[in-house]
């Protein structure tokens, strides 16, 4: 297995580089273990693009590395405060995730295991881009444009970025993706949303934001609806920008959401995309004044759904991680039976085709221990 001493300056690397919430309270075992994470993916990551992690001289250190990353990653979830519930279920999954790429690079199946390890970055994302960032991380330095990942496309290439909290650089990376004239807005996106996310919830720039929309909205590329879409943005950008959101609070973020539904024309209107990012912020930076039981069920609940008009990652589903956690939060109150009610059309409507419903053993069961958790309850049903 691959060892990092256990030092001062490795606890400070955890907690400027790997930091789920914008303070950090961890033993020195948990330090640790996300400065082993990091390490090893530091190492594994440029291996696997390169398709050199399959050279035989390379084969045991990789197993090594592996193991290292799942078992870490396990320990995370196990050392979870009682007040970070997503990051116990992030380290969880995170575990889970990487003893599968362990198992199928075992099996030599090379290019799923790249796969997997790639989407693993995506547990660093959902963690780094909740709260805000005043600088990038100097320990993370050239992790990607020192390395083969600088050949990633711009999108992977932003996201490793976010990944290891240098932040600028993937705001740098958005916005080559943006002026890219082969790349059609159709495929871009997922990326504004992303960058969006970073500039507003991370660095709090409106004006960078601001610009780069404004030159995107000149493209002449774009359709009609993407157009108003960013005209939306560039407008409610103005508009926020000199608005103080400070204390977060519930009642803010309900205003925000109030305000983005009202201007929503339909289910999948994208206009509204600012106002839900900004709530998303205010609901982050709410849970560090570290709210009663019943506030905290609420804030997650609010969370689900504000998730559910900007998420776009379908591999780490934080939409329906915030829902169940309001339920198991406050199972017996009306706001548990709203979060169910939602997540389990969510994940219905998920495993929904044209062949009708498929709906993994699993995610069944999972929907019965959280009706068990509700009790009987009139207006929670079968499937």
């Amino acid at each position: 297995m691959l060892t990092v001493s256990r030092q001062p300056s490795l606890l400070l690397l955890a907690v400027v580089t790997l930091g789920m919430y914008g303070t950090v309270h961890m033993d020195e075992d948990t330090g640790a273990a996300m400065g082993e994470i990091f390490q090893s993916m530091r190492y594994l990551l440029p291996l696997s693009v390169d398709d050199s992690w399959r050279d035989a001289q390379h084969l045991q250190h990789v197993r090594d590395a592996l193991e290292t990353v799942a078992e870490r990653a396990s320990l995370l979830g196990e050392h979870g405060q009682s007040d970070r519930y997503v990051f116990r279920f992030l380290g969880y999954t995170l575990a889970s995730d990487l003893r599968e790429v362990l198992r199928r690079y075992e099996l030599a199946e090379f290019e799923s295991a790249r796969f997997l390890l790639l989407r693993a970055t995506d547990y660093c994302v959902a963690c780094h881009a909740r709260l805000p960032s005043p600088n990038d991380s100097p320990l993370s330095a050239h992790f990607v444009d020192g390395t083969v990942l600088a050949r990633l496309p711009l999108e992977q290439r932003a996201h490793l970025e976010v990944a290891t909290r240098r932040f600028d650089d993937a705001l740098t990376s958005f916005e080559a993706l943006f002026a890219a004239p082969d790349v059609h807005p159709s495929s871009l996106l997922g990326a504004l949303t992303d960058y969006l996310i970073i500039s507003i919830r991370v660095r709090q720039d409106f004006d960078r934001a601001l610009t780069t929309l404004q030159i995107f909205g000149k493209r002449p590329d774009l359709w009609t609806a993407l157009r108003e879409d960013v005209a939306h943005w560039v407008a409610a950008l103005r508009e926020f920008r000199a608005r103080p959101f400070d204390p977060p609070t519930l009642s803010l973020a309900v205003e925000l959401i109030d305000l983005a539904t009202s201007y929503r024309r339909y289910i999948a209107d994208r206009r509204s995309l600012v106002h839900y990012v900004l709530a998303s912020s205010v609901l982050h930076r709410f849970l560090e004044s570290h709210p009663q039981r019943d506030g905290l069920a609420r804030t997650y609940y609010l969370l689900g759904l504000v998730e559910f008009q900007i998420g776009r990652d379908f591999w780490v589903a934080q939409g329906e991680m915030f829902l169940e956690t309001a339920i198991r939060l406050a199972p017996d109150s009306p706001i548990a039976l709203d979060a169910y009610a939602l997540l389990e059309q969510e994940i219905l409507l998920g495993y929904t085709g044209s062949s009708g419903l498929h709906l993994p053993d699993d995610e069944r069961e999972r929907l019965e221990r959280l009706r068990a958790l509700l009790g009987a309850r009139p207006n929670t049903g079968q499937f």
